[in-house]
């Protein structure tokens, strides 16, 4: 059973997804109808997952998202959002959301997003509840990379001071994009200006990804200024990786 808090102005949206996770036997601990109730309401019922929606009046589900990350880093907030949107998705999802339910709502919608967000299939979420303990502090999070939407296509800015790229970046980046796997069609362009260097586990988590897209029939683009860079990707392709499709572009106008 989970401990749901429903944040939404809509009393009628917050109605049909009580419905939902009452059906499946969770509990509504709270609802709230703008980000400014959501957070008093997060703190008082510290629930197991939060249905946040983007616009509301006196303070926005993105707002609240900021807000309650930062005090609660671990809290798993979904956002509730509509064709659109996709701007305020990116951000909510940078602010610490894990995940996006575009409208209609349907249970089928709602209960995949619940299981993606917690990992596993429904029938386990109690053991994973039991392994992560609430969190009161901050996070100290690196900005390593921005998402921009330029007319529909999707720039991934990857930018580091240390010119290179780890594993544990290129997986942070993963994260965000599976985020946008919703949206389509689904254009994305990497853009690698002033990386220099990509470790190996980092460069086999992108080809993951990469191929991940593919499956979504999804041709990443890779814009990749540096020489060096660009030739350790493609001996990493030819080795390793030849069944990803991607295509390696010059600019990204």
């Amino acid at each position: 059973m989970l401990n749901i808090l429903i944040v939404d102005d809509s009393m009628i949206i917050r109605r049909n997804i009580r419905k939902i996770f009452e059906e499946v036997g969770d509990k509504i601990v709270a609802e709230a109808k703008n980000g400014i109730e959501a957070c008093s309401q997060y703190k008082n019922t510290l629930p197991d997952l939060v249905t946040m929606d983007i616009t509301m009046p006196d303070m926005d589900g993105i707002t609240a998202v900021k807000k309650i990350i930062e005090e609660y880093p671990n809290a798993k907030i979904v956002m509730i959002t509509s064709h659109g949107q996709e701007n305020m998705v990116i951000d909510a999802v940078k602010a610490g959301a894990k995940g996006y339910i575009l409208k209609p709502l349907s249970k089928d919608k709602i209960l995949e997003s619940v299981e993606s967000i917690f990992g596993v299939k429904r029938k386990d979420i109690e053991e994973v509840k039991k392994e992560e303990p609430i969190k009161t502090k901050k996070k100290d999070k690196l900005d390593f990379f921005r998402i921009e939407n330029r007319s529909g296509i999707f720039i991934v800015r990857v930018k580091t001071a240390y010119k290179s790229i780890d594993k544990e970046i290129m997986l942070e980046i993963e994260e965000y994009i599976e985020n946008l796997f919703i949206i389509k069609p689904l254009n994305i362009v990497f853009n690698f200006e002033g990386i220099l260097e990509m470790s190996n586990g980092a460069m086999n988590t992108m080809f993951g990804l990469i191929k991940k897209l593919n499956k979504l029939e999804v041709t990443a683009k890779l814009y990749i200024p540096s020489v060096e860079l660009k030739d350790a990707l493609k001996l990493s392709y030819q080795n390793n990786h030849k069944s990803a499709k991607l295509k390696l572009v010059n600019s990204i106008n």
